[in-house]
C-alpha cells in the first residue's frame, strides 16, 4: 500500500475511565490491603478487572444505555475521531479478550461509537487480527487490504503488563499502516502511565517513526457499584478463587495467595456521637451557607460525624471502648470550602492526653459527603468565644471495615 494514500493519524482510546466510568472497589467497604488484593493482576483467580461482573450494573442501567456512566468528555473526542476520514479510530483496552470483547463491544455499539480496530489483551501470546479489525475500516483502506490484514497473526515478544501489551499493539498497527504520521492517545488519569507516555515520546517520535505524538489525559470520576451488588460480586470472586484452590490437585503456581476469607479489621479508633449531640452542635455552631438563596444547612451533610483519634490503637485504648468521653468545643474551621470541623479542648482518654482533636461535623452534600483523612489536613481555626463554648458527650469506639485473611490450605473449613 502506498504510504501516501492510507490513514495519517492513529487515534487511540482507552475504555475504563476514558470512555466509561467503570466501577472501582469502594474504599468505604474494604480496607486498602484487601482492595490491593482485589485489583492485583496475579492475586485472586480473577481480579476485579478480569471479571466481567465488574461491569454488570444491572438490567435497568443496561436498558437505559448506562446513562450517567459514560465519560462525556472522552465520548465526545471519540465521536469527533469517527468523523475523520484520515484517522484510524482505535479502542484499546487492557481487559482480556475472552472475558470482555462481547460485553464491551455491545456497550460501545449501543452508545453509537464506531471503531476501526477494537483491541483486548489476548488469552495467549498471539495477536490474532481477525478479532480486532472491524468492517468500519473498509472505507479507509479498502476491502482487499481489510481481508488481508485480518489474516495476520503477531507473536507477542513480551507482555508482562498492560503497558507492554499496548506498546506492541500500537507498534504493530504502525507497521501495518506505514502512512500514519501521528499518534494521539486518550487515557484517564488513573490509567495513564509514565512508561506508556515515554514509549510514545521516545520510541515513536524520538526515533522518527511518527512525526507527532499527543497524550491527552482526561479527568477520572471515581464511581462505585451499589453496595449490595459490590458485596455479591466480591463474595463471588472469593468463592471462585477458593473453589479453584480447593479443587487444584497441587499448588497453583500462577496465584500468589492461598484461600481467602473476609475478616473485620479495625480502621481507626474515635469518639462517635449520637443524634442528640450532633443536633446540639448543629444548633450552636451551624456551618456557614455558601449559597445566599438557600438556607444555612441545605448544602451540608452531617452523616458520620466523629472525632478521629488513631489508626493503630494501644491495648489500653481498646480496653476502654464504650467509655463516655465529654468534649468541649473551642474553635471552628472550614476546610477546602467543603468540610466543617470543630476543635475541642484538651481531653484525656484512656489515660492519655490529646490536645489536637477535632470533630468532623459536616461535609459537602453535593459531593457525596464523607471526610478526608484527618491526619493530612492543615486547618486555620476561628476561636469560639468562651461564653459560647459548650460540651457534648460521645462514646469511645472502633470503626471497622472489611478486610481479608489468608486461610491455610490444610484448613478444611470452607469460605
Amino acid at each position: 500500500m502506498s504510504s501516501t494514500r492510507g490513514p495519517i493519524r492513529l487515534n487511540v482510546f482507552d475504555f475504563d475511565g476514558t470512555l466509561f466510568k467503570s466501577p472501582q472497589p469502594n474504599p468505604q467497604l474494604w480496607n486498602k490491603e484487601f482492595i490491593k488484593l482485589l485489583t492485583h493482576e496475579n492475586g485472586l483467580l480473577k481480579n476485579w478487572y478480569q471479571d466481567k461482573r465488574s461491569l454488570d450494573l444491572g438490567e435497568e442501567a443496561a436498558l437505559y444505555g448506562w446513562k450517567n456512566w459514560w465519560n462525556s468528555e472522552g465520548v465526545g473526542h471519540a465521536r469527533e475521531s469517527m468523523k475523520e476520514q484520515g484517522s484510524l479510530n482505535i479502542l484499546l483496552s487492557g481487559r482480556k479478550h475472552s472475558e470482555f470483547h462481547q460485553v464491551i463491544t455491545h456497550m460501545i455499539e449501543k452508545k453509537g461509537l464506531i471503531f476501526d480496530v477494537i483491541g483486548f489483551v489476548p488469552d495467549r501470546d498471539i495477536l490474532d487480527w481477525q478479532f480486532y479489525y472491524k468492517p468500519a475500516i473498509v472505507s479507509k483502506i479498502g476491502s482487499q487490504r481489510y481481508n488481508m490484514l485480518k489474516e495476520y497473526k503477531t507473536k507477542m515478544y513480551i507482555a508482562q503488563n498492560i503497558n507492554q501489551f499496548k506498546e506492541q499493539f500500537i507498534g504493530t498497527l504502525l507497521l501495518q499502516h506505514p502512512s500514519i504520521k501521528s499518534v494521539n492517545v486518550w487515557e484517564d488519569s488513573l490509567s495513564s502511565s509514565p512508561m506508556f507516555t515515554a514509549f510514545l515520546e521516545n520510541k515513536l517520535k524520538g526515533t522518527g517513526r511518527v512525526a507527532q505524538t499527543h497524550f491527552i489525559e482526561l479527568r477520572f470520576d471515581v464511581c462505585f457499584l451499589e453496595p449490595f451488588k459490590e458485596w455479591e460480586f466480591v463474595l463471588a470472586l472469593l468463592r471462585d478463587h477458593n473453589a479453584y484452590i480447593n479443587n487444584a490437585p497441587g499448588p497453583a503456581p500462577i496465584l500468589r495467595v492461598s484461600r481467602v476469607a473476609l475478616a473485620r479489621k479495625i480502621q481507626y479508633v474515635g469518639v462517635f456521637f449520637g443524634e442528640d449531640a450532633i443536633n446540639t452542635l448543629r444548633r450552636n455552631y451551624p456551618p456557614p451557607s455558601r449559597n445566599k438563596n438557600k438556607n444555612t444547612e441545605h448544602d451540608w451533610s452531617f452523616d458520620g460525624s466523629y472525632i478521629f483519634i488513631i489508626v493503630k490503637p494501644t491495648p489500653i485504648l481498646l480496653q476502654d471502648r464504650g467509655a463516655i468521653v465529654i468534649v468541649k468545643v473551642i474553635a471552628r474551621s472550614i476546610y477546602e470550602d467543603r468540610y466543617y470541623f470543630l476543635k475541642v479542648e484538651k481531653v484525656t482518654i484512656a489515660g492519655q492526653c490529646y490536645d489536637d482533636l477535632f470533630i468532623m461535623l459536616a461535609s459537602d452534600k453535593n459531593l457525596g459527603g464523607g471526610f478526608p483523612d484527618p491526619r493530612y489536613v492543615n486547618l486555620d481555626w476561628e476561636r469560639v468565644p468562651t461564653e459560647r463554648q459548650i460540651s457534648v458527650r460521645g462514646i469511645l469506639a472502633t470503626k471497622c471495615i472489611m478486610g481479608h485473611t489468608l486461610v491455610n490450605s490444610s484448613d478444611n473449613s470452607k469460605n
